[in-house]
């Protein structure tokens, strides 16, 4: 079985082992524990590998990964922000056209009732305006 310097206070299987104490340890040592065998050190090499290749997995899973190529995560990213903004702008300029059609109808449809007011009051006002001078010739009249 592996044996390993302890290089700082850990948590090794159920066990708190202190740094300094060697211990015998079978699965891959992290960066607490410093190889002392050659099958210590055949462990943390395989380690080694076996992140080399979790990363190569990683990276070819995620093409836009910073850890490939950080400039093309920019432009991607870039693209990305891009095509959302001119999403935005059309949908701003169609809710803008809807706007304004409903207020074009909208005054069309209120168009005639306020001109019918206006034709009202208009029409009250003569009518009071023409009894107010009867009113007056009668009173004249009535002086005289």
């Amino acid at each position: 079985m592996p044996r390993y310097l302890v290089l700082e206070t850990s948590l090794i299987g159920n066990e708190i082992v202190e740094a300094g104490r060697e211990v015998d340890y079978d699965g891959y040592p992290s960066g607490n524990l410093q190889p002392l065998d050659d099958e210590g050190r055949a462990k943390a090499a395989e380690l080694i590998e076996l992140n080399k290749q979790r990363i190569r997995e990683m990276q070819a899973a995620n093409p836009f990964s910073p850890t490939i190529d950080p400039e093309a995560l920019g432009t991607a990213i870039a693209k990305a922000v891009g095509e959302a903004m001119a999403s935005l702008v059309n949908e701003q300029a169609d809710l803008r056209r809807q706007l304004d059609e409903a207020n074009a109808a909208l005054e069309q449809a209120t168009a005639p009732a306020a001109d019918a007011g206006k034709t009202a009051k208009g029409g009250k006002a003569a009518t009071a305006d023409a009894s107010a001078a009867g009113a007056g010739d009668g009173a004249a009249a009535a002086t005289a």
